[in-house]
């Protein structure tokens, strides 16, 4: 499957289960690259909207960049009453935007879809000079005994889970990306989930075996076993860190 495709089926689990990102990372943005209230934000890969509504909420332009219809347009629908959101049909490689146009670029659980060298320098291009991009994911932590028994069911019951995990990613590929001009940061974002949201939080995962795989129900109910076992008052902690890289696309002198 292509990798723009990957989420046309969980669209509506994706934009209700899908965690947003620490409010620490949108003080650094504001704090770090100072940017005004006029400042235009590329939010490339950017799903059905969850960061570009954070960006819309803290005042700024977010122009979307999202290839998958599916969830573009659930962002348009959510978002269009914001007069500050644009969206467009584009991908880190072709955004489609207008050269020396866009102060900052975000995003938000994407980069490792990216053909790396070739949405750099689309990113150079539509950037204005010495602007910054920014690439942000949340990363699960396996730090209690509900994480871990949830990674081990992910190995379990997931199509190409090793495939996709972020946490297996090739973190030195943003060093090279970055030319190693860049900052990393990281904040707590926990996230507290019943049933309902686990389980629509798992189907949201483009690795998540669809409803007519032979073993969907029996992932079910082994998930719901975990969340039984672990949960405290009907809940369970996701605990994420939200990790950050801001860096410069211009190359050292």
């Amino acid at each position: 499957m292509k990798s723009t495709e990957r989420f046309t089926n969980r669209v509506a689990n994706y934009h209700l289960y899908r965690p947003s990102y620490a409010e620490a990372f949108l003080h650094d943005l504001k704090g770090l690259l100072k940017l005004s209230s006029e400042a235009r934000i590329a939010d490339i890969g950017s799903g059905t909207g969850i960061l570009s509504r954070q960006l819309l909420e803290a005042g700024w332009q977010a122009i979307g960049i999202e290839p998958n219809d599916a969830m573009r347009q659930r962002a348009e629908k959510q978002l269009g009453a914001y007069s500050q959101f644009r969206s467009l049909k584009g991908t880190a490689e072709n955004t489609s935007l207008e050269a020396n146009s866009i102060d900052t670029i975000v995003a938000a659980q994407a980069f490792h879809w990216f053909e790396p060298e070739v949405a750099r320098q689309e990113f150079l291009r539509i950037l204005k000079p010495g602007r910054k991009v920014v690439l942000v994911w949340n990363i699960r932590q396996h730090s209690t005994d509900f994480l871990k028994a949830y990674e081990d069911f992910l190995h379990q019951y997931a199509t190409d889970y090793q495939l996709v995990d972020h946490q297996r990613f090739d973190w030195e590929g943003i060093a090279r990306f970055f030319r190693n001009q860049y900052q990393r940061k990281e904040a707590l974002n926990p996230q507290m989930m019943d049933w309902q949201k686990l389980w629509g939080y798992y189907q949201s995962c483009s690795y998540a075996l669809p409803e007519k795989h032979p073993n969907f129900t029996q992932s079910k109910i082994a998930l719901k076993k975990i969340f039984d076992i672990h949960a405290k008052h009907g809940q369970i902690n996701m605990l994420y860190h939200t990790i950050w890289y801001i860096g410069s696309m211009e190359t050292p002198s």
